[in-house]
């Protein structure tokens, strides 16, 4: 290999360097964004109302089943599954 072809070859793997270097740099920043909003999340505790309204739905819906279960006569499967 003379000098110009070792030259050319210098200058192919420096642009190639630089160029796995520019994709390694986005996806670390993708990586870096990603694991923030992984800690946004696991740190972010609403309680908000839609979570509340879904409890009192929960809250509504059984004692529902149970008032009607008892007006019906399921009373005996009402005890067993409470365990009284």
């Amino acid at each position: 290999m003379n000098d110009e072809k070792i030259t050319e070859f210098f200058i192919k793997l420096t642009g190639e360097l630089a160029e796995l270097n520019a994709n390694m740099k986005n996806v670390l920043d993708k990586l870096t964004n990603h694991e923030q909003r992984l800690t946004n999340l696991e740190q972010k505790k609403d309680d908000g109302w839609k979570n509340q309204l879904l409890m009192l739905l929960a809250k509504a819906t059984v004692i529902g089943l149970v008032a009607i279960g008892s007006l019906t006569g399921a009373s005996g499967l009402i005890k067993q599954v409470l365990g009284k």
